[in-house]
């Protein structure tokens, strides 16, 4: 998210006046040798959307790996799909290597991406609303968007976000999402708004600065806009720090804005923070500065510096640096 980890799908495609135009094209695979719904491609407003599903990779992997026992799954998931995915992406940097790690449970993993797949003319057409959803409210450049099945031993995004998990790229051009048959459509919807904000805000990185703050920052405007456009969505990575738990943090956070590990930690949780620290206090602050400044748009505040936000804030005291 950049998580959904950070992370739906009503199945009914938004009406738009707009300037929408579709070329859904078909393919097996992610090179065209057989026809499938693998791949759509449509645009709203001069930006161009991919999406791309990998659940057919993925099938072949299984397969694979089911007829040759002895097969080297590390080798074959990585042929079968992370090559192709790749390619398509000209190599575009996630950062989130889990998620292409092959699965050694291949029976679930099948059976998941087969019942999946037969649902994939209505997740397309989910993702496709919420993107272009998204894109009236935020406009942005052309993505792509891949979605594949969860890693059944993936046991936290299955149990604790509701079967739902997505990262952006740190060049902002693609998206991934994750999904487990019992994913919930709602949160779904609410990770692709979430996963979008981000490929905005990271188009121009000249306003990120890489601190403790400007990560938790990009996440805290990427749930307030997922919040803005699906305010019915149940999140669970938002939900409010005690006042105690909110002092120990902005504590921790004001000693030292440079510190990667600690970002790690407030995302994972330890014994002194709750796990998802780094997403509730984003959200807290990004909550903070729109009550103040109410009349700014998501494009503004999304292209804002941390420090910017922070500062008519109710926390700026994190700017208070000796």
């Amino acid at each position: 998210m950049i998580f959904i980890a950070c992370l739906v799908w009503m199945f009914m495609l938004v009406g738009c006046t707009s300037d929408i135009t579709k070329k859904d094209g078909e393919s097996n695979h992610l090179n065209g040798d057989k026809a499938s719904s693998s791949k759509i491609e449509f645009s709203y407003e001069g930006q161009t959307f991919q999406i791309i599903s990998l659940f057919d990779n993925v099938l072949d992997y299984t397969n694979k790996v089911q007829k040759d026992k002895d097969a080297n799954k590390e080798a074959v998931y990585r042929d079968s799909v992370v090559d192709d995915f790749m390619e398509v992406t000209d190599n575009d940097k996630l950062g989130y290597s889990k998620f292409f790690s092959y699965s050694s449970r291949v029976d679930e993993l099948k059976d998941n991406t087969t019942e999946m797949s037969e649902n994939l003319d209505n997740i397309n057409k989910t993702i496709k609303k919420a993107l272009i959803n998204s894109a009236k409210e935020l406009p942005g450049h052309d993505l792509k968007l891949f979605i594949m099945p969860m890693n059944p031993d993936d046991y936290f995004p299955i149990y604790n976000m509701k079967g739902i998990s997505g990262v952006a790229s740190s060049t902002g051009n693609v998206i991934v999402i994750q999904i487990d048959p019992s994913f919930s459509e709602s949160l779904l919807e609410y990770a692709v708004a979430h996963e979008y904000s981000h490929t905005v805000a990271l188009e121009d990185d000249s306003q990120f600065a890489e601190t403790v703050l400007d990560n938790i920052l990009l996440e805290g405007k990427a749930d307030v806009f997922g919040k803005m456009m699906y305010p019915k969505a149940e999140v669970p990575w938002i939900e409010p720090l005690s006042e105690e738990e909110m002092e120990n943090i902005l504590n921790k956070v004001e000693e030292d804005l440079y510190d990667s590990e600690l970002y790690t930690d407030l995302q994972n949780g330890t014994s002194k923070y709750p796990e998802w620290s780094n997403y509730k206090l984003g959200y807290a602050i990004m909550e903070s500065y729109l009550k103040t400044e109410k009349n700014v748009t998501p494009i503004e505040w999304t292209k804002l510096s941390g420090e910017e936000i922070i500062q008519e804030s109710e926390y700026s005291q994190l700017l208070n640096q000796d």
